[in-house]
């Protein structure tokens, strides 16, 4: 990477830095999830990993408590409770900081896996793309685990394209594929549906693997089976035992599964295509882009293995009773990426290039303020962005 590139990664970091450090101005907080992150992080900084069968156990005895976030999420109060033990605090505003800082990490891991898979031109693009992501900024000053679980779903796709494209069996090799593992075991104890990436992630590493493709099927075929194994190992020694984890397991099922509240079936619900009508509501200029840059993707196997990624994770959380934007934030950074690689490829011309992200960065400010400021969306449900841009009738003055 020669000096006029890694300069001009630093400013666009320094960028995406600044407006989400200047954003993370929430003064009050949601009382059911982003409450329950708190009392929970706050009564293991309090009481010791020790504590947490008692954690489960206090969980599985209270039934209202089922509809909130669960102990499954270790992954995400591990980090919680070190970004709690950092600031020397733990309230709502540490997890918040904790979500920026995840957000800023996130335009690091967009080019890393960018310039992988794409080059260094393309990543930097994509990483200026990713500077202005509504979705991004709105879920980095929450204290919640999207941004979170974002950045580790980013930074397992680039150990996993390293470990893939690694052809030689060497050491780095086994240290890749063990780093891989690490990484999605992490992803699934942030979020435990992730487990619903899978589709995506093996589709990615199949397109992805050079031929002949044997060689890397034992690793692809470790990064299938070991973090699930490992993930539950974790959360039974968490538990405290078999019976305890797999009462948690099957209340946190039935709850995934349920879409019988009047919340649920009213916000929640909808056609199989809403995930993506959200994403083009957040963000019309790159998902445009991002479904041309698929369109054209039978030219190069690395924007096959990230147009599978998206559509694939599209598909299978499409299908879901109950539906999202934040459940497939994955696909944001990597449709920057898609709409990257179209703009790369407009005519050498400083100026357009300029332009262009200098558009889309101006369009998608200004949603991001109108949504996520001025309306003060913290769930971004469809109704709640359709109705915050006037595009259905609003409601009548009381």
């Amino acid at each position: 990477m020669n000096r006029r590139t890694t300069a001009l990664l630093i400013l666009v970091f320094l960028a995406g830095a600044a407006i989400r450090i200047a954003v993370n101005d929430v003064e009050e907080y949601a009382p059911d999830d982003e409450a329950v992150y708190v009392r929970t992080t706050a009564f293991l900084c309090q009481h010791g990993w020790t504590s947490y069968p008692t954690l489960v156990h206090d969980y599985l005895a209270n039934r209202e408590a089922w509809a909130y976030p669960h102990p499954m999420r270790w992954g995400h109060f591990a980090l919680t409770t070190l970004a709690c033990k950092l600031s020397a605090k733990c309230d709502a505003r540490t997890l918040a900081d904790l979500s920026t800082a995840a957000g800023i990490l996130s335009i690091l891991l967009i080019f890393l896996l960018g310039r992988e898979l794409l080059g260094a031109e393309v990543a930097l693009i994509a990483a200026a793309l990713t500077v202005t992501s509504p979705l991004q900024l709105a879920m980095g000053r929450r204290a919640l685990q999207d941004e979170v679980f974002c950045a580790s779903v980013l930074l397992t796709l680039w150990l996993c394209a390293l470990a893939v494209r690694a052809t030689e069996a060497t050491p780095r090799r086994l240290l890749l594929w063990a780093s891989s593992i690490a990484a999605m075991t992490l992803t699934l104890g942030i979020k435990e549906s992730s487990i619903l990436l899978y589709p995506a992630f093996l589709l990615f590493l199949v397109v992805l693997a050079p031929s002949p493709r044997r060689r890397a099927l034992p690793g692809i075929a470790a990064l299938v089976v070991l973090p699930p194994l490992l993930h539950a190992a974790v959360t039974m020694a968490l538990c405290g035992g078999l019976r305890a984890y797999l009462d948690l397991l099957h209340i946190v099922m039935t709850a995934a599964s349920s879409s019988n509240t009047p919340f649920a079936q009213q916000y929640s619900s909808g056609p199989f295509h809403r995930p993506l009508f959200d994403l083009l509501i957040l963000s019309p200029l790159v998902m445009v882009l991002a479904i041309a840059g698929a369109a054209r993707s039978r030219r190069d196997r690395s924007l096959d293995a990230l147009s599978l990624f998206a559509a694939a994770t599209l598909i299978v959380f499409g299908l879901l009773a109950l539906k999202n934007v934040r459940y497939v934030i994955p696909v944001d950074p990597v449709a920057r990426l898609l709409a990257a690689s179209v703009l790369a490829s407009l005519p050498r011309r400083p100026w357009l290039l300029l332009g262009a992200i200098g558009v889309i960065a101006v369009t998608e400010l200004r949603l991001f303020f109108e949504l996520f400021e001025m309306a003060d969306i913290y769930d971004p449900l469809t109704e709640s962005l359709l109705r915050a841009l006037r595009a259905i009738p609003q409601a009548p003055p009381e």
